[in-house]
Formats: structure tokens, sequence, C-alpha cells
């Protein structure tokens, strides 16, 4: 079983590659939030007060977007091993001996990820703390880390991770593999569908009646959740993923004409696999969402009459402190997501050759995919965003609702020259073999 285990693990490394991204970028967030939980510090005054209300608002906000990243991300790479996992029970592998197995690789794969991470955190910890904290007063600690910090990170890490790939893995050994080899992606059944959309909409519902309920209680009861909002909706939209990020991604792309092959291919790529799609698109939405929805909080509650704090405004350093951990976060998954399923594509690469499609149409097709991803992720963050300002526009009595579009446009920016990356590499390796092999393959 251990020799199956780690022949298989490194036969198809690629598809682990990912995985072990997200548990690197994981690990080396948590790394530097328990580094300033268990910085020293004088037991009592404001330094205390302040390490523990930072290692509070990051891990928050580190939290939702790892419940996002790693869902998603265990999941995609247990689908895309579906058939490779059909082909096992078929010749006399037994289900229990297929989720045993598929556990273990994740579990190995975490935690190879979450070391390495947690290396990178020990790294950097100095120089970001240095950075962040330079703006927030004199006579601050040193910054020291302990190696325990790390240890955290990576237990922590790797038990979120495998605990993510439960199901996955859970329905990958039950699943028939007549009906793993007829459905390449997995259909979820009517219940399943009903029971998310139940779930996200009551989420949904829940995160609007928070602010609804302090309205009229001014600035002090909503500050600190109005920067929350935007996550909030976020984390709820993620529970519907498939289905939310499904029908906006069909709905807008819909309206641009398919005039190129290229559009054509990847409009119907994108939205055929659900599981590629929400691993992708998920952590953008959350990360446009967090940062956007901060400044456009901030402005719109210094918008309100109540106001007694002044214009809303956030040093460059302090960004870096609160959503250094979660953006990075998110973008890794985001991008390890679309390199895990280019690295898996091929066949369908090879296909579209033998049906006469030159190179440069599977580069556009790449390059399209990725456009549509970023753009459903814009979408959906702004309207997360939009929705937050105006419940905390409501709530505190505000002429308007303010939204910060450069931070959108910038984090936007980033995550497509990133996932272009992620999405071209694999198809460029892709055009050195053979489209024979390709094709002959499992």
């Amino acid at each position: 079983m251990i020799r199956l285990i780690v022949a298989d693990l490194a036969r198809g490394f690629r598809l682990w590659l990912g995985l072990a991204a997200v548990s690197a970028a994981v690990s080396t967030a948590l790394t530097f939030a328990f580094g300033l939980a268990a910085q020293p510090r004088p037991a009592d005054g404001s330094a205390d007060q302040l390490f523990s209300s930072l290692f509070g608002t990051i891990l928050i906000f580190t939290g939702i977007v790892v419940l996002i990243v790693a869902s998603s991300a265990s999941v995609l790479v247990m689908n895309l091993r579906r058939r490779s996992l059909a082909l096992w029970q078929i010749v006399g592998i037994l289900p229990g001996q297929i989720f045993l197995v598929s556990v273990a690789q994740i579990l190995l794969t975490a935690l190879f990820g979450a070391v390495v991470g947690g290396l990178v955190g020990l790294a950097i910890y100095a120089p970001v703390y240095d950075y962040g904290l330079s703006t927030l007063g004199e006579g601050l600690p040193q910054p020291a880390i302990q190696l325990s910090s790390a240890a955290g990170a990576v237990g922590v890490t790797a038990g979120v991770i495998v605990l993510a790939g439960l199901r996955g893995a859970r329905s990958a050994a039950r699943t028939s593999p007549v009906r793993i080899l007829r459905e390449p992606e997995p259909v979820p059944s009517g219940w399943g569908r009903w029971v998310r959309a139940v779930v996200c909409a009551l989420a949904i519902a829940g995160t609007v009646a928070l602010p609804l309920s302090m309205r009229g209680d001014g600035h002090r009861s909503i500050t600190g959740l109005a920067p929350l909002l935007p996550a909030l909706f976020a984390a709820a939209l993620a529970v519907g993923g498939p289905l939310v990020y499904a029908g906006v991604l069909r709905t807008w792309t819909a309206l641009i004409p398919a005039r190129f092959t290229a559009w054509y291919l990847a409009r119907h790529s994108a939205a055929a696999r659900a599981s590629a799609s929400t691993a992708a698109i998920g952590p953008v939405m959350a990360a446009i969402a967090l940062v956007g929805g901060l400044y456009a909080a901030g402005m719109t509650l210094a918008a309100a009459p109540s106001n007694s704090w002044g214009d809303f405004s956030i040093d460059t350093s302090q960004l870096v402190l609160l959503f250094g951990a979660p953006l990075l976060v998110a973008i890794v998954g985001a991008a390890a997501a679309v390199y895990t399923t280019g690295s898996a594509r091929q066949r369908e690469r090879a296909l579209l050759t033998a049906a006469g499609a030159a190179p440069g149409t599977l580069l556009r097709v790449a390059i399209c995919e990725a456009v549509i991803l970023v753009v459903t992720s814009v979408l959906l963050a702004v309207a997360v965003i939009v929705l937050s300002v105006v419940l905390i526009a409501v709530a505190v009595g505000a002429p308007g609702i303010r939204i910060a579009f450069g931070p959108i446009a910038m984090i936007g920016a980033s995550a497509l020259v990133l996932i272009v990356v992620a999405t071209i590499v694999p198809a460029l390796s892709g055009r050195r073999g053979s489209v024979m092999s390709a094709l002959a393959a499992e």
C-alpha cells in the first residue's frame, strides 16, 4: 500500500503541485499569524492589546479565505483523479483501500507544502513585522518568532487540507466506476443542489440581517462589523459555489458574440468544468472583496452624518499587515487551481490539435479562459461590495455609497497575470508532447 501511495504520487506529481502550493501558502500565512500571537511583549498595556487585536483580525480574514480555498482545491484534485481511481476499482482495488490511499496522498502533499510554507513564514516574519508595524507607533518589541508557531501552522494546515479532502475522497471511492468513466465531472443530485442553494440563501440572509439589526445605533456599533461584511458575503456565496459562479459565468459570457473560435471554446470549457472554475473564481472573488470592501466600507462610513473621526485612510504597510496573509492564500489558490487543471488536460488539447486547431489557437483559448475566470470573479466581488456598503449606508444613515475601484482593478489585474501564466505554462509544455501519445493515454 505504501509503495502504491508513493509511486502514484510520483507519477502524477504535476496534479498534486497545486495542492502543495495551497498548503504552503496557508502555512506561511498561519505561521505569521501565530508568530504575532506568540510575539514576546509586556503582559499588560497597549502593546498586548495591539498584538491580540492584530492576531484576531488576521486570523479571521485568513480563516475565511482558507476555508474557501482549501475545500475547492482538495475537491478539484479528487475530481481530476476520478478516472484513475475508477480504473483502480475495475482491476480489483476495494473502495475502502482507495479512500485510504487518497487520504494518505492528500496528507503527504499537505505536509510537504505546509513544511515548506512554515520555513518561508519563519524567514519572512521579521521583514513583514518591521514593515507592517512601522506606522503603528514606537517602542514596539523587536520581532522574535518561535519554532512552535511554525509547527502549529504546519499541523493546522495539514489538518484543514485533509478534512477538506475527505468528502472528495469518499465520493470517488463510493461512486460506481462505470458512472465515473461516463461523467468527467461529478453531477450533483437534485437534493444536493437544493440543499446547497438553501444553505447559501440562508447564509446571505443571515449576513444581511446583521447590519440591519444595528440600524440607528451610530458608528460605534457597526464600525467593527463593516470591514467583515464583504468577507462574510463572499463566504456565503462560496457555499453555493458551482451554482452561483456557473450562473454568473454563463450569463455574462453569453452576452458576448462567439465570433472567434478561441472565445467559443473557452466559454464552454469554463462553464463545463464546474469544479475547476469554482476553485479559481472563489479565491479571486474573496481577495477583491476583502480589500475593495475595506476601502468601500471605510469611505461610506466617513460620508455618514454621524461621522466624528474624519476621512478614511489606510497606510500601505497596514494593508500588507492585515491582508497580506489572506491575499497570498487567495491568489496562490486561484493560480494553483488553474495550473492543476491545465496539467490534466493534455488529452483535450491533443483532441483539438487532431481536429485541426493551430498551436496559436490553443494559447488563445487558454488566455480567454483566464480572462473569463477573472472577470467573473470581479463581477461577483463588485456585487458583494455593493451589497455590503448599501447595508452599511442604511445602518448609519449615509447619503450614498462610496466604492474605490483602484484596489479592485489592481488585485484583478494581478490575478489575471498570474492565472494567465498558470494557464499558458501547461499549454506550452503540452505542445512538446506527441498527440498520439496523449490520445492513447488512459
